[in-house]
């Protein structure tokens, strides 16, 4: 692979010949000038003027187009566009309809470039193919976008320096800051020296200042980078987050596919706010259909930094509605966790002595930096020390930093544990609804419900 200072060197425009002669094929409107004169009277403001042919255009944009082509030296992903992503690398019903998710986000930015798309997952799930196929779509349409591997073009950064270097700093540095759509491909793979970081802050800055279309794939976790950083790429007004196939967790990913099964059926629009008569609700002040606005309200704000408690009987509608939000979430591309809290410390034990993927620091880091996290039935666990302690770490851990969080529970706020009954009662950054409906499981009736005799 040559280094992308290399083919800027060879890409140097020479000096015009005069003694190169014109293609015999001309354009008709320009015979060959290139340029038109505005025809408009005596003085107009264009009286006189030139303006470029389109014959001229088309060529100028063809010739922008295949340096950016060049300079991004796709190599084997020259070949991968939208239509040969292999939707089948999901191997459950989550992955699959993720995959499906960040293809169509994937689309749609490429068609439209704005704003940035930020794709996460692990490795090998096809962040890379999807950020090759955005480049070619916008190359094929001869427009720019240049393709940036993280780790090599740090390197050829590097190599500027050099006297015997063919291209400067200066114009290497320049033509990837101020490309018209930038691909970084694996961010977070280089070698991470004060240099490296430095120069990578310099780009990604200029470019969320200037509003300049971005991609970046990353295996890492967007907590894990520079606050600096971490906050362009968490800026919802800015940028917008896809997770490709599911967690880098194996343990988190099983998770989410248990409980995968239960958000799919139970949805906003599948949903009963009022399954009694108005004047039932009326007598016992039940509340189901305010709930289920503020719960859609609260899941659709892009800003969302804060906490929501349900509190109820067992069947009031608290899971349904939490599985929606995480199911409306999902159905948009953005990383979402929902999680039964007894199952989810029941995977923490589990992981103790685990390797790789399934370690249990990275379960637990996994869990307590996600972007949104849904703890269901909170308060069914066992009350041990470790558990508490467990739980404590996690919800502390997303108050400091803000991380939106719903937590549904059947006990009272003055059951629960002081530290974190303290957080909940924080009215600037945590809700507190009280679910006031009957359990509708005793309620609709059934199959089983016997007759009376």
């Amino acid at each position: 692979m040559d280094p992308i200072s290399d083919i800027l060197a060879r890409m140097r425009i020479p000096a015009p010949d005069d003694n190169i002669q014109a293609t015999p094929e001309t354009c008709a409107r320009c015979n060959g000038a290139g340029f038109l004169r505005y025809d408009v009277p005596f003085g107009h403001p264009n009286f006189g003027k030139l303006h470029p042919c389109g014959c001229k255009t088309h060529e100028v944009s063809a010739s922008r187009a295949n340096k950016f082509r060049q300079l991004s030296h796709l190599g084997p992903l020259e070949h991968k566009n939208f239509a040969n992503f292999d939707l089948r690398k999901g191997t459950s019903a989550f992955s699959r309809d993720a995959l499906q998710v960040a293809q169509r986000v994937a689309q749609e930015f490429a068609a439209a470039p704005h704003g940035w798309l930020v794709l996460t997952g692990p490795s090998g799930t096809g962040k890379s193919h999807l950020a090759a196929a955005i480049t070619n779509a916008i190359l094929d349409r001869q427009e720019g976008a240049l393709w940036v591997f993280v780790p090599d073009f740090l390197d050829h950064l590097r190599t500027t320096f050099s006297p015997q270097s063919g291209v400067s700093y200066d114009e290497l540095f320049t033509t990837v800051r101020d490309a018209p759509v930038l691909v970084l491909d694996d961010l977070g793979a280089q070698s991470t020296s004060p240099w490296a970081e430095e120069k990578l802050y310099q780009i990604l800055s200029h470019r969320y200042d200037a509003r300049k279309p971005t991609v970046i794939t990353t295996s890492k976790l967007i907590d894990t980078f520079d606050g600096r950083l971490r906050s362009r790429l968490q800026d919802a007004d800015l940028s917008r987050t896809v997770n490709v196939v599911g967690y880098a967790s194996e343990v988190v990913n099983r998770l989410m596919g248990l409980s995968y099964d239960l958000i799919r059926r139970m949805t906003f629009e599948t949903f009963v706010p009022q399954p009694y008569s108005a004047e039932e609700a009326q007598r016992n002040r039940y509340n189901l259909a305010q709930v289920h606005g503020i719960v859609q309200s609260f899941v659709r704000d892009p800003q969302q930094r804060k906490w929501l408690v349900l509190m109820g009987v067992h069947g009031c509608g608290k899971t349904h509605l939490t599985a929606a939000m995480a199911n409306d979430r999902l159905s948009r591309g953005l990383p979402t966790l929902f999680i039964n809290t007894p199952d989810l410390l029941d995977a923490l034990r589990a992981s103790f002595g685990g390797e790789g993927s399934g370690a249990y620091d990275k379960v637990f880091f996994e869990v307590r930096a996600t972007p949104f996290l849904i703890l269901d039935d909170f308060g069914a666990q066992s009350s041990t020390s470790w558990a508490k302690e467990k739980l404590y770490q996690i919800l502390n851990y997303r108050y400091n930093a803000q991380l939106p969080t719903v937590i549904t529970t059947n006990q009272t706020l003055e059951e629960i544990d002081a530290p974190l009954q303290s957080r909940m009662s924080d009215q600037e950054y945590c809700g507190v609804l009280a679910v006031l409906a009957p359990d509708f499981r005793k309620t609709r009736g059934g199959l089983w419900k016997l007759k009376a005799r």
